[in-house]
């Protein structure tokens, strides 16, 4: 077969023509294809990286939550362990407190109790000591008796520096009357003796008034204005008891 020159040319010409027509036609959208597809994966990518990105923010943002969740718990719980420590404190305290004042309440009342039992004592025993002083008072009561305290009372009122002799110095009065009552009557040389000392202490008197009152057991009472004289069995049984009351 003869090939000429033109035919080749023709060939030559005719294949260029068909690669520009597949350029045109083929190569030229497969390659904006392939762009477009590698645009697509490239933004895919970026997009994947953003999302990447959140993820791990969003990982990193829980991780920090977690932990600012943790140490609130934590505090949460060192918080509320003081609160417990402080309340049981308190508690303790209160109970503490509460013991003591029972303790106190307790032992106020065993010694308000000991204290009753002894003034019961002590009560039962004066009766029982004035009940046997005034019967022994009451037995031994005589004339006689009074006789000897008549003269004690002279003997005492016959000292000027005495009590009884500052007390009537005190008390005297010009023209009084002084009231002597006793347990039996007076013998006239004692009534003699009386009325002397006391205008001694008294100066010039009124008169003197006798009186018996079997009561007084036996001894004197003596009254002048402002002032008393109790030398009796009664008056003194009578201060011995009420110095005895609690």
């Amino acid at each position: 077969m003869h090939l000429s020159l033109s035919t080749f040319l023709i060939e030559i010409a005719n294949f260029f023509v068909l690669l520009w027509i597949l350029w045109r036609l083929l190569v030229g959208p497969v390659r904006r294809i392939i762009a477009e597809r590698k645009a697509g994966i490239a933004r895919m990518r970026e997009e994947a990286q953003k999302d990447r990105s959140e993820a791990e923010r969003l990982r990193s943002q829980y991780d920090n939550r977690l932990k600012a969740w943790a140490a609130e718990r934590e505090q949460a719980q060192k918080a509320l362990r003081k609160s417990l420590e402080e309340e049981e404190s308190r508690l303790r305290a209160a109970l503490a407190k509460d013991l003591a004042q029972e303790r106190e309440v307790a032992r106020v009342r065993q010694n308000r109790d000991e204290e009753e039992a002894r003034l019961s004592l002590e009560r039962r025993a004066l009766t029982q000591a004035m009940a046997f002083a005034s019967r022994f008072l009451a037995s031994v009561a005589s004339p006689e008796v009074e006789g000897r305290i008549i003269d004690l009372v002279l003997e005492s009122l016959g000292d000027p520096d005495g009590p009884l002799s500052r007390m009537l110095g005190e008390n005297a009065r010009p023209e009084t009357t002084v009231r002597i009552s006793s347990a039996y009557p007076i013998p006239e040389g004692r009534r003699a003796a009386l009325e002397k000392v006391l205008s001694g202490h008294l100066g010039p008197t009124s008169g003197t008034v006798y009186s018996v009152d079997e009561s007084l057991g036996a001894g004197l009472l003596i009254e002048v204005e402002g002032a008393e004289i109790s030398a009796n069995l009664r008056d003194e049984l009578r201060s011995f008891s009420e110095s005895g009351q609690p």
